[in-house]
């Protein structure tokens, strides 16, 4: 009677548990984005290789955008829209150590799936064969590019490096960008 009496309780707490799953996954979207990820992901480290051609731009949503133009650099913050040039090697040197973001959790064909609301735009990116796409963040860092979902430490703080690049002078003139070479 005594072991009847154990699997009958066994079988309630999991029964509690399963509920409690249940329920989680259908009323907390940060939850079950972190549960889908450690489902599908692993914990290996990966590398997020988002540079697949030569960029045109970046852009931060209601911050800034970093832009080429000729063979120059430029950086115009916002919503003022003033335009500063950056150091050339400076943003080099950026692209050289982003371009690839270690991120643990990899998982290809997810992002749809996790994917949050435009509000989460960390970033979108052109390229210069004319394709775009957005990094986004879909839990606390939890990211998607393209159709990958990733965990990454570096993500957060390479959109801050790039917002700190130095500038060479000045802010420029509008008509100063006109004047310059066509965009690469």
């Amino acid at each position: 009677m005594k072991k009847l009496w154990l699997q009958l309780l066994i079988l309630v707490c999991v029964l509690a548990g399963v509920v409690t799953l249940i329920y989680q996954l259908n009323h907390s979207s940060q939850w079950s984005n972190s549960v889908a990820l450690l489902f599908y992901g692993t914990d290996s480290k990966h590398q997020v290789n988002w540079c697949e051609t030569r960029v045109k731009s970046i852009e931060v949503p209601g911050k800034f955008r970093v832009f080429q133009k000729g063979l120059k650099w430029y950086r115009q913050a916002e919503p003022d829209a003033v335009t500063y040039e950056l150091g050339f090697v400076a943003v080099e040197k950026w692209f050289a150590t982003y371009c690839s973001l270690p991120a643990e959790g990899k998982t290809e064909g997810l992002a749809a799936e996790l994917s949050g609301p435009k509000e989460s735009v960390l970033a979108r990116v052109h390229f210069i064969d004319g394709r775009g796409s957005v990094f986004r963040e879909i839990a606390e860092g939890i990211f998607t590019w393209d159709n990958t979902t990733f965990r990454s430490r570096e993500m957060k703080p390479a959109l801050k490096d790039l917002a700190g690049l130095p500038e060479r002078g000045g802010p420029v003139a509008p008509q100063e960008l006109d004047g310059t070479q066509t965009e690469h």
